[in-house]
């Protein structure tokens, strides 16, 4: 409740007219008329639609899509402009280019790197097992000659560290030690990146000619699945699925299912395919 408040305070300190929703949530929506911004767009869903002031219907073929097009059309709606089929790209400066490389060059293992994004800011839930992690980073040193490094914010770090620690075999940790995008240049030299649904993942598959494997659990791969060619999903829809649970309150089957080798063969195609 503090961090709604605080947010919709600094909200209402901007003075905003107009706020467009891409989220479906009604907290979002709340926050919004909250913030006293007097025009509100987005989809009536999760009961919201009475804090809108203009509703955003899609139909049923987009809503069963990925949600590159859910907001492709809401984009075209509010702008009036018809954008068509667009596919994210993020586009590094030659400043975080330089940097990667330095550091990739300053590393003593010169083997094949794999950049690991092992968090989620949802939750655990979304995450695959820190022991599986474990597990994997020793089968990517030993069968592959692989390192290791890992992504994200200073939050993820402590976790990381553990990771390795428990796997017994050296890796590098960036989590919350660089910028995000300097984070995305290592990526996008690398070629590939193992991730959890998360920020990172979709920021990885934005990147020129780097391939995404995806662990999903409790999500939908097909709303927010790694968009674009290449990449490569992990999921299993087991019994319980899908859900929106932070925290598995039972025994995290849906990741789980997702073994060490189903992901070690993945970074292997990756890797031979080059």
């Amino acid at each position: 409740v503090k961090d709604f408040l605080n947010t919709a305070t600094e909200l209402r300190s901007k003075r905003a007219s107009t706020g467009v929703l891409f989220h479906k949530n009604f907290e979002s929506a709340l926050m919004l008329k909250f913030a006293g911004v007097k025009r509100r767009w987005g989809r009536p869903t999760d009961s919201r639609g009475f804090l809108l002031t203009d509703k955003i219907e899609l139909n049923e073929e987009i809503v069963k899509g990925h949600q590159v097009f859910h907001y492709i059309v809401i984009a075209e709606q509010v702008t009036g402009v018809k954008t068509g089929y667009v596919t994210p790209k993020v586009y590094l400066s030659d400043t975080d280019l330089e940097k990667a490389s330095e550091y990739i060059e300053n590393l003593d293992h010169k083997g094949p790197l794999v950049p690991i994004s092992a968090g989620a800011a949802y939750g655990t839930a979304k995450c695959w097992p820190p022991d599986l992690l474990s597990k994997l980073l020793k089968s990517l040193d030993d069968e592959l000659g692989a390192h290791a490094i890992f992504l994200g914010g200073q939050s993820e770090s402590d976790t990381a560290r553990q990771i390795i620690n428990d796997s017994g075999v050296k890796a590098e940790v960036i989590a919350g030690q660089m910028p995000l995008l300097t984070q995305a240049a290592i990526v996008q030299n690398a070629g590939l990146c193992i991730s959890n649904d998360s920020g990172l993942m979709h920021v990885a598959a934005s990147l020129e000619n780097v391939r995404v494997i995806g662990l999903f659990g409790p999500t939908k791969p097909a709303e927010t699945a790694p968009f674009g060619d290449g990449h490569i999903v992990h999921h299993n829809a087991i019994d319980c699925w899908p859900c929106k649970h932070r925290s598995c309150p039972t025994d995290h089957l849906c990741m789980r299912s997702i073994t060490v080798n189903d992901v070690l063969n993945s970074v292997e195609t990756i890797l031979a395919s080059r």
